[in-house]
């Protein structure tokens, strides 16, 4: 039993120590504006990490509203698409 428990130290030391491992965090990951909209709609830039790569996502946000995109594009067509049924809804 006494050499499992060494072999069990071994790998916590390892990893811990080990620089090939990346750290991420949410926490520490700080949102970048893109692009904002004339009538207050924002697109956000967020770094989140995926296994071993980092993977650039898309925050578009309209009044409470918001939505994680995979790209810019998707992003752009989703607030247009939310701003366009506020104005509808506006007016009615």
């Amino acid at each position: 039993m006494l050499g499992v428990w060494r072999y069990r130290e071994a790998v916590k030391v390892r990893f811990r120590t080990s620089e090939s491992l990346p750290t991420f965090s949410l926490l520490t990951a700080r949102p970048e504006l893109i692009r904002t909209t004339p009538s207050g709609g924002t697109i956000h830039q967020w770094q989140m990490p995926g296994g071993q790569q980092v993977f650039d996502r898309y925050l578009a946000s309209y009044l409470g509203t918001s939505k994680f995109c995979g790209d810019i594009e998707e992003a752009d067509a989703y607030l247009s698409a939310v701003e366009s049924s506020s104005k509808v809804i506006s007016k009615a």
